[in-house]
């Protein structure tokens, strides 16, 4: 890998990482909003109005850092698309071989080796119906020689 790919791979790797911090800050400040919201809520229901608007105040304001937070995510993954495109992340990805003698002997390893007793029962079964099919051959080929024995005398006598 040369110092431009390095590079790239750096810069990329530090925009994702900024990436999860924005969006980590971002699920805080939802959070955050939330609470305020909630704490409105009850001092409403407590009659407590001077606290309400102090607890509105705060949540405006932290609606206002997660506004902040939104566009500075929708900059960063903006930027990230951007670099993705220019400097071809697939590139620099190494392209892994697989060698398969080595997958077949960890699979080997794993499961064991390959059933061969179905290959020999097909094999068996076979060697049966050849064996049989013989023996229908062997069966017939006197009784096909009687016949055609007679069907020439057959002729010979007809002439």
């Amino acid at each position: 890998m040369d110092e431009v790919e390095k590079a790239a791979r750096n810069y990329l790797i530090s925009l994702i990482s900024t990436l999860k911090k924005t969006r980590a800050a971002r699920a805080k400040q939802e959070h955050e909003i939330g609470r305020w919201e909630q704490r409105v809520e009850l001092a409403r229901e407590k009659g407590r109005e001077d606290l309400a608007a102090q607890a509105e105040q705060r949540a405006g304001e932290a609606k206002q850092a997660l506004a902040k937070l939104q566009s500075e995510e929708q900059e960063v993954l903006g930027e990230f698309r951007e670099a993705q495109t220019r400097y071809k992340i697939e590139s620099m990805i190494p392209q892994k071989r697989i060698n398969p003698e080595q997958l077949l002997t960890a699979l080997e390893t794993v499961a064991g080796p390959p059933d061969t007793l179905q290959d020999e029962l097909d094999r068996t079964a076979v060697d049966e119906q050849l064996t049989a099919l013989k023996g229908e051959l062997q069966g017939r080929l006197p009784d096909e020689a009687d016949n055609t024995d007679e069907h020439s005398e057959n002729e010979e006598t007809d002439k």
